[in-house]
């Protein structure tokens, strides 16, 4: 329920900014966003009701986190909210959000919100694109952007845009 008040939270608002600072800033939140994102749903040892639980809230963390990059963004604030907190562009984040644009096949919407975290981070840092580019994330990208054409075309569009930025 917690998460599901801060992904309300965080969608456009007057307040959205002062949120998404909130949330990023916050070492309880930030730290359990990136848990959540850096997870693997797919763990053996989850049972079914596990799983389950484990993608809607990597769902919810990957809309959260691309709501307040797009918020901060927006209000200029994010390049400066990426240089104090580093670990938004760590290896490990980068990483997990490549893997699950790779991941198009299985889940097009968190593809989707994935990819639009990542446009936000590479448009704002260039050691972000060298990091998605060590990474071979534009082959990703082409590949879930062909995914999106037949299955989701916001998915299309956000691995449209994302290409470009490689």
């Amino acid at each position: 329920m917690a998460i599901e008040s801060l992904n309300h939270l965080s969608k456009p608002c007057p307040t959205q900014c002062l949120v998404a600072r909130s949330i990023l800033t916050g070492p309880f939140l930030r730290g359990k966003l990136l848990s959540l994102v850096e997870s693997d749903s797919t763990d053996a040892s989850f049972d079914e009701v596990e799983k389950e639980h484990v993608t809607l809230m990597r769902r919810y963390a990957f809309s959260i986190l691309s709501n307040c990059f797009a918020a901060l963004e927006q209000s200029g604030e994010l390049v400066e909210m990426l240089q104090k907190q580093e670990e938004l562009t760590s290896t490990e984040v980068v990483s997990a959000l490549v893997r699950q644009v790779a991941a198009a096949g299985n889940s097009p919407h968190d593809a989707y919100q994935a990819a639009k975290c990542l446009r936000t981070l590479l448009a704002a840092s260039d050691e972000t694109k060298r990091k998605a580019a060590d990474l071979n994330a534009f082959e990703t990208i082409s590949q879930a952007r062909h995914m999106g054409v037949c299955r989701h075309a916001a998915l299309e569009d956000a691995c449209t845009r994302l290409r470009t930025l490689l």
